[in-house]
Parts: C-alpha cells; structure tokens; sequence
C-alpha cells in the first residue's frame, strides 16, 4: 500500500512544481512589462479563481470518490457515466460565469480595487487581463474534472506529462503574446494561460476517452450549444441593465446584474429543456426541507 501512495504521490509532486515554476516563469516576463502588469495579472487571477474554485474544484473533489470506487470495480460504464454527468452539471454552471465574469468584469474590478492610487487606468490593467483569463474558465474548470479521471484510474503520470508540455507551450506563447501585443503585454500572459490550458485540456480529454472508450461526446454537445446560447441571452440582458441602470450606485448595479442574469439565464435553459434546469432546483429544494 505504501509502495502504491508513493508511487502516485510522485507524479502529482512533480506536477505541483511544473505548476509552481511555471508561475515563476510568468511572474518573471510580466515584471518585464509596463508598470502595474505585474500587480494587474494577481488581481485578474484572483478574481478569475473564484468561480473555477467554487465550481469546478468543488464538483472535482465531490465526485473523485465515485470515479475511484467505479474505477476500482471494473465498472467503466458507470465511471463514463458519472463524468458525463459531472461535465454537464460543471458546463451548465460554468458557462454563465463566463458570460457574466465578461459583461461585469470592469464593474467587479472597479468595486474590490478602485480607490486611492489605484485609479481608473489601474482598473483597465485589471480588467483586460480578466477578459483574457475568463475565455479560458470553461478550460480550466473541465481540466479538474478529466485530471480526476485519470487519478480515479490510478494513472498519475499522464496529467503530468501533458501538463508539461503545457506548460512549455504557455512559456512560448507568453513570449510570442507578450511582444504582439504591444503596450497590453499582460494580456498576452494571460490569453497565453488561456490557450495553453485548453490544449492541455483538449489533449487529456482525447486521451481520456480512448481509455474510457468514449465520453458520451454528443449529449455533452448538445448540452453546450444549449447553455451556450442560454449564456448569449443573459449576455445581452446584462448589456442592456448596464445601459439603463447608470444613475444607480454599483453595488446597485452589480446586485440587479446578477439577481437579473440568473433569472434570464434558468429561464432560458429551462426553455431549451436542458435537464439541470429542473434538477438542480429540486435538489435544493430537498436539501432545504432536511
């Protein structure tokens, strides 16, 4: 047994590191960059971490010992269809984060940060290293729920070769971004995270399934292109409370914002008869009468 920990705690030690140097790597080409980029990436990525913890580290731990224990049978069906499950419930909920995280970003910043010192062009810095990281939420959040497949199957190493390579690849883009976009290089930090870790993601994914024998790919499609459009809709009545709510204060604005994009995003999803419109509820419902 003690064998086996060890022999699977290796690889997650040194993906911990490639993680950790790779940090160091990007926190060393944006002290390059103008004043404030430096300081403009942690606050962007802290505010970014807060839906992908919330939500995809949250799910990722809650459904691991299920992965293991049908894993750990044999039952690769069952395993297959948990991790559908899983996705789905992660891209229903993710998808609106992203939306909103876009259409609120400026105003978030703008409330946490701006004051003092820290004016309005320090909220732009913020912001538009925001945008960047938050294309790649729906990424990142699925990379903690397929990582945990390859865990639940006792298969350590291959995240971390992947991961690797990732990160190689973010340290060639954060050079090559860093240097097109001229006078916003810390967004091409940040969109160089965002491109790498959906390679990353695509890649492990593929690997993934040809060791589960499929994921259930079409369901998850139709799923996506179903939220997807939910999350274009909120989107556009986001916009439109932004227009005609000025005169409000911004706590204001960002409480009717999010009060208004959950309700316009549930309706639609529920319109589209998308199945965790009407599930999710439930559960809570139940979890409330207990």
């Amino acid at each position: 047994l003690v064998r086996q920990v060890v022999g699977l705690m290796g690889p997650r030690l040194i993906g911990a590191g490639a993680v950790q140097l790779n940090f160091v790597v990007t926190t060393n080409l944006a002290s390059a960059l103008a004043a404030g980029s430096l300081t403009a990436l942690k606050q962007a990525w802290q505010i970014f971490t807060m839906p992908q913890v919330v939500l995809a580290q949250a799910l990722g731990i809650a459904v691991l010992p299920t992965f293991s224990d049908q894993a750990a049978r044999g039952d690769l069906d069952g395993m297959r269809r948990s991790l559908n499950e899983a996705l789905r419930l992660l891209l229903v909920l993710a998808l609106p984060a992203t939306a909103g995280l876009l259409m609120l970003g400026h105003l978030i910043v703008r409330l946490l940060f701006e004051s003092g010192r820290f004016d309005a062009a320090s909220t732009t810095l913020v912001s538009t290293a925001l945008i960047a990281y938050t294309i790649g939420l729906i990424s990142h959040s699925v990379l903690e729920l397929v990582v945990r497949g390859f865990y639940a199957l006792k298969d350590t190493w291959t995240p971390v070769w992947v991961g690797a390579l990732a990160m190689v690849l973010n340290v060639i883009l954060s050079l090559a971004f860093a240097w097109i976009f001229t006078g916003l290089g810390h967004v091409g930090l940040a969109l160089a995270n965002t491109v790498a870790t959906t390679v990353e993601v695509a890649t492990l994914a593929w690997l993934l399934r040809g060791r589960m024998n499929g994921l259930a790919l079409r369901s998850l499609a139709s799923v996506t292109l179903r939220c997807a459009l939910a999350a274009v809709v909120m989107a556009g009545a986001l916009y439109a409370w932004l227009l005609v709510s000025g005169v409000l204060s911004s706590w204001l604005i960002l409480a009717g914002a999010l009060v208004l994009g959950v309700a316009v995003y549930w309706a639609t999803i529920w319109v589209l008869a998308v199945p965790e419109a009407r599930q999710i509820p439930e559960v809570v419902v139940r979890r409330l009468r207990r």
